[in-house]
This record gives structure tokens, sequence and C-alpha cells, in this order.
């Protein structure tokens, strides 16, 4: 959580909103986090999970791109789900699920 929430902090503008949501239900516990920050294209959207994989808009930037790859291998291992949908300049929203 704590890199996904550091990510939400770092990509969004000042000022603006982060929503973490949690829900529960007899076969699943769900995590989610939205931001307003610079989005992810399309194009990188697919790869965002990959170990180094750093999209186009982010390659100056002095974080390796492990930081996803981790949270997708430690959600794996607890047999969980892991997914992202964004615009450009509307925000990232990662959905994580755990089975119950």
């Amino acid at each position: 959580m704590e890199n996904i929430i550091s990510n939400s902090i770092r990509y969004s503008k000042e000022d603006s909103n982060i929503e973490i949501d949690m829900k529960k239900n007899k076969s699943l516990f769900s995590i989610s986090i939205k931001d307003e920050g610079i989005g992810v294209s399309q194009i990188d959207l697919p790869h965002i999970f990959e170990r180094f994989y750093r999209g186009d808009g982010l390659r100056s930037d002095q974080h390796n791109g492990l930081g996803l790859a981790i949270v997708k291998h430690i959600v794996d291992l607890h047999k969980g789900t892991i997914e992202a949908s964004s615009e450009i300049n509307e925000g990232l929203k990662i959905m994580i699920n755990f089975p119950q």
C-alpha cells in the first residue's frame, strides 16, 4: 500500500484528492486507490506492473520502476489480483482484490 500511495502523492497535482476505498464481502477483500495525477497512457498501462518498466514521461525520474512490480508480486503470493485504469491528466486507479 505504501508504494501505491507514495506514487499517488508523487504524481498528483498539489491540493488534489487521493481516494482509498476498501470493501469486504463473503468472497473478496478489495482495495482501490484513485488519484488525480498525471495518469498513464494506454500504451504504457499494460506494462506498469513489469519490473523496471518506466513510462515515457517518467524516464527522467530518479525512481527505478520496481515498486509496482513488487506490489504485484506480493499480491500474487496472496492469490490476489491487481489491475489499473487510467487516462492521461485524469489520474490512475489501482484495484486490488484478495480472496477471503
